[in-house]
């Protein structure tokens, strides 16, 4: 299931999860509460839209840190971007 990701949080990925997970991690040390950097783990950054299994996405959802994707957010993307490139070009 493919998702939004609204809140940064942390994933661990499997040789099994879909191209476009892999693609939206990011890779950090993990703070730990005494403020000491621990080891490094991997998180989605907020705005990621990657395809996950479907237990994890609905975990995610469920604690408010993803929203199910629809193809409106697609759109409206690029129409972003598109608009945002013109205005750089002229």
């Amino acid at each position: 299931m493919r998702v939004t990701i609204i809140s940064e949080v942390e994933y661990e990925p499997t040789a099994s999860d879909h191209r476009s997970c892999w693609g939206s991690l990011h890779k950090r040390p993990r703070v730990m509460p005494d403020g000491i950097c621990g080891p490094m783990v991997f998180y989605f950054p907020k705005g990621r839209t990657p395809e996950l299994p479907d237990d994890i996405a609905a975990e995610y959802i469920t604690r408010g840190v993803a929203v199910a994707y629809s193809n409106e957010q697609v759109v409206e993307q690029t129409t972003t971007e598109i608009l945002a490139g013109m205005a750089v070009t002229q």
